[in-house]
């Protein structure tokens, strides 16, 4: 009798391994919204085309917006405007250079419809500066106005106000209405609900939110003037954010790593006044793992694709992604050298119809295409790993296990792709005629894996080709298998069955 083995609930790794070793990278779990063959799937993540290349060195993204309907991006110290020109039907990007921005780390953008402003917050290279790119020329110039009370932590934009909070500090300040060049010395206010410092704001629902390091205060526009913003009675969340360039706009909230008053991070989401949590236990104890800066410089990305609603979570050595119809995570990661490691890339913003993607290893600037399955050329290593299924303890004999697939997506041809970088060359292998899935497993609870046996998922046509493997001997209390696709096609993994015996 097969049994169905649950291969799409997406991360849950436990601290104890034969608890929960479940791992699920560059898959993205799926729950059909009607009937179908199976309650859960898993699609493969969407991959990356490259529409321009910026690089100067090894530059990365440190910023994007999109601003009259074209995207801004700061690549290294360089702030681009991406245009698009189509000609017989064939479309082309191209950066234009607008000009200098300083520092290293992270900027923060926002624009009024007519100007954009970037704020570059204090870092090692960087004391701190705001810039204005006027829309209608592309003229970029640095904010000097005597009254503007930076150095500046971030910015946003509200009725009309480019909004600034002030680094190291309690208060937060606006520009004249729809001018981010002029200031008033008394458009100041401060968040005094409680001691903590400011350390980034945001803007949802024309409620401005003033996030410091133990809580958040919500203000609104009260029409007075100077200093038109006013604390919100009550208005007070007592949850203080940690990594401030997780904020994001997601699911009609805002959405961020942070906690409450000697709490681990989290990801938490705000909206009316009111908190929820996005995050799992295992994504909690994740981020537990990480050290006070590496949390403080984690950062976020979100965007829509066919119904889903992702939200990125970047870390040193991985991204973890919730999406927000199937509430689920997963993981995503590139290729760096000749391993794997955080996904590549730093930021997505709309344009031209089409998801524009910043990038972090360098200055590539892309497409995110569901029907594109490298990224940048490069080949993504796909793997998940199930739950341990056991039988009550007992020893079990796995006669034989199917993963049914997506069959038939093999290329025409053989295509040559890179798959990593040894020494600054690139490595490459050639393949996708006929695309392999490769089953391992372990009796250890996830911690070694043995086998690496492949089966084709199908050349081009090959509809029904099964994927069964036979025989896979006995375990003495429980297994967790692990399906590997390092293909340059589609991958679709449909549902695994079992037949087990005692």
């Amino acid at each position: 009798m097969k049994t169905p083995l649950p291969i799409s609930n997406g991360f849950y790794v436990s601290d104890a391994l034969p608890i929960s070793a479940q791992r699920c990278v560059n898959f993205k779990p799926n729950i059909p919204q009607a009937d179908a063959v199976t309650a859960d799937n898993l699609f493969n993540t969407e991959g990356l085309i490259e529409i321009a290349d910026l690089s100067n060195g090894n530059d990365f993204c440190r910023g994007a917006h999109v601003a009259d309907g074209k995207p801004y991006l700061v690549i290294g110290n360089i702030i681009y405007r991406i245009d698009r020109a189509i000609t017989d039907g064939v479309e082309s990007y191209s950066g234009v250079n607008l000009g200098t921005i300083a520092g290293e780390d992270r900027v923060y953008m926002a624009d009024n419809g007519s100007q954009l402003c970037i704020c570059a917050p204090p870092d090692d290279l960087n004391a701190g500066a705001s810039y204005i790119v006027t829309l209608s020329d592309g003229t970029l110039t640095t904010i000097t106005d005597p009254n503007f009370d930076g150095p500046a932590s971030s910015v946003v934009y509200s009725d009309g106000f480019f909004i600034f909070s002030k680094a190291n500090g309690k208060s937060f300040f606006n520009s004249s209405i729809n001018d981010g060049l002029s200031y008033d010395a008394l458009d100041f206010s401060q968040a005094e609900a409680d001691p903590d410092d400011i350390r980034v704001l945001g803007v949802n629902k024309s409620q401005l939110y003033v996030f410091g390091s133990e809580t958040i205060q919500i203000f609104r526009n009260i029409g007075r003037s100077p200093a038109p913003y006013q604390g919100i009675p009550g208005g007070v969340i007592d949850l203080g954010i940690f990594a401030p360039q997780t904020i994001k706009r997601y699911a009609g909230g805002l959405a961020f790593v942070g906690g409450a008053v000697d709490e681990s991070p989290a990801v938490w989401m705000v909206s009316g006044g009111q908190k929820n949590k996005l995050s799992t236990t295992a994504i909690d104890n994740e981020l537990s793992k990480l050290t006070d800066n590496e949390v403080s410089n984690l950062f976020s990305w979100v965007y829509g694709e066919s119904g889903s609603f992702f939200m990125g979570i970047t870390t040193p050595t991985t991204t973890y992604v919730y999406d927000l119809t199937t509430s689920r995570w997963h993981e995503r990661q590139s290729v760096f050298g000749d391993s794997l490691t955080r996904y590549r890339s730093s930021h997505f913003v709309t344009a031209y119809g089409k998801l524009i993607a910043g990038d972090l290893q360098g200055g590539k600037v892309g497409i995110l295409s569901e029907d594109e399955y490298l990224e940048y050329g490069v080949l993504v290593r796909r793997l998940v790993t199930s739950k341990p299924f056991d039988s009550m303890g007992n020893a079990v004999f796995l006669a034989s296990l199917e993963v049914v697939t997506e069959n038939g997506v093999g290329l025409a041809n053989d295509i040559t792709v890179q798959t990593g970088e040894v020494n600054n060359v690139a490595q490459t292998a050639t393949g996708g005629a006929d695309p392999q899935i490769t089953l391992s497993w372990s009796d250890d609870g996830g911690r070694s894996f043995k086998g690496g046996l492949s089966r084709s998922m199908g050349k081009i046509g090959e509809y029904s080709k099964r994927q069964i493997w036979n025989r896979l001997g006995r375990f003495s209390r429980s297994r967790v298998i692990m399906l590997e696709v390092s293909s340059p096609t589609k991958a679709t993994i449909i549902k695994v069955e079992a037949d087990i015996s005692g």
